[in-house]
Parts: structure tokens; C-alpha cells; sequence
């Protein structure tokens, strides 16, 4: 449980219920974690009686119930955290004062991806999002800057810089990338960017 409600989101950055400010998951102090009920010692022969009555397994198949007596009320009554919205993020990368290389990644990402929303489609074969979110160019700075932070070395996922290079358009760039790639450490993922970089596709594409 962090300090803004419970922790049922699993993205590394949350919305706070209360203020609607984005917050770091990491940075949030953990105020109280409830514990379970502690469970009834059971003497030799009753537990031998349980197991032939299957009474047992019964009791293995019960919830475990967490024990809210003692807990502070503030904290048995916490709000739930939110999923950020894409206006989270975009607060956080430009209201962020000193942002780390690994959590400015981590935005520039999340903005990579749901900038290319209105290029996936869903099972049915609709768009994801009828329309860009952002402009061409906001995209493309969004994408070179993320590619800065691999050229400093404050990134290190060659795959992920090629990946980049590619939807750039710099097809011989990625390609040299790759080559740094040891044999055994080209995966499906690579792989698929090379035959892509090798055919001059720049399109969004599925690399699973």
C-alpha cells in the first residue's frame, strides 16, 4: 500500500485520486501493509480428523481475510490510485525538474506508443483512435530524443535504438546497430527489425 491508496496499478506512474497530480510509484511511501488473518493451530489428531472428513481441503480453499484491526483508519479506508492518462505523462516530461535518463525513457516510451494508437487496430479490425494523438513532429522529437539517450549510453537496449532508427527512416543506421547485436542474443524481436530494415519499411509493424 503506498501513501496515495492501494497499489493496484501496475504502471510505474499513477494518478493520485484525491489531487489528480501524477506521481512516481517508486517515490510514494509505503504507509502500512495489512496482514492476513493469522490461521488456527491445529493439533496432530485434529488435523488427521480434517483430512478424512475433507474438511481439509475445505479450508485450504477459503479466501484469506486480511486482518483490518489495528489499522490506522486513513489507511483502512485509502483511496485507489489511477491509471495516468497521456496528460500525466506529458506533465511529468515537461513539469519534471532534473528527470532521470531511466524515467525519461520511460515517458518518452509510453508517448512513442500512444503516439502510433491510430495506426493499430483492435481484434475487430477498427483503429485503436480514429485520429493521431500527436502532430507528425512532435512524434519525430519525441523519437530522436529518445534516440539521444541511447547515443550518451544512458540507455543500453540496442534492439530498442534500431527499432527507433527504423521508424525514422534511417534503415542503414539500424541495421549497423543490429550487427553490434552478439548471434546469441538476436531474438525474434531483432530479427524481425533487420528483415524490416533490409526492405526499407518504416511502418509500425508487429515485432512479436
Amino acid at each position: 500500500m503506498t501513501s496515495i491508496g492501494y497499489e493496484i496499478v501496475s504502471s510505474p506512474l499513477l494518478q493520485c485520486p484525491l489531487c489528480s497530480n501524477p506521481f512516481w510509484k517508486q517515490d510514494a511511501k509505503e504507509v502500512d501493509i495489512p496482514q492476513p488473518e493469522p490461521q488456527e493451530k491445529k493439533g496432530r489428531l485434529a488435523s488427521i480428523l480434517a483430512t478424512l472428513t475433507g474438511k481439509k481441503k475445505k479450508e485450504e480453499k477459503k479466501p484469506v481475510e486480511t486482518n483490518w484491526l489495528g489499522v490506522p483508519n486513513d489507511v483502512a479506508h485509502a483511496v485507489n490510485s489511477q491509471v495516468p492518462t497521456i496528460g500525466d505523462w506529458l506533465t511529468i516530461l515537461n513539469g519534471s525538474k532534473g528527470l532521470s535518463p531511466e524515467r525519461e525513457s520511460i515517458v518518452r516510451q509510453k508517448i512513442w506508443q500512444k503516439g502510433n494508437d491510430h495506426l493499430r487496430t483492435r481484434p475487430d479490425g477498427t483503429p485503436c483512435r480514429k485520429t493521431p494523438l500527436f502532430s507528425n513532429d512532435f512524434s519525430e522529437q519525441n523519437l530522436l530524443a529518445l534516440l539521444d539517450l541511447h547515443k550518451n549510453n544512458l540507455i543500453d537496449s540496442p534492439t530498442e535504438k534500431a527499432e527507433i532508427l527504423r521508424q525514422l527512416g534511417r534503415f542503414d543506421e539500424a541495421l549497423q546497430v543490429l550487427e553490434t547485436i552478439k548471434e546469441e542474443g538476436l531474438n525474434r524481436i531483432a530479427t524481425r527489425i533487420w528483415e524490416l530494415a533490409t526492405k526499407h519499411d518504416g511502418s509500425l509493424q508487429s515485432l512479436s
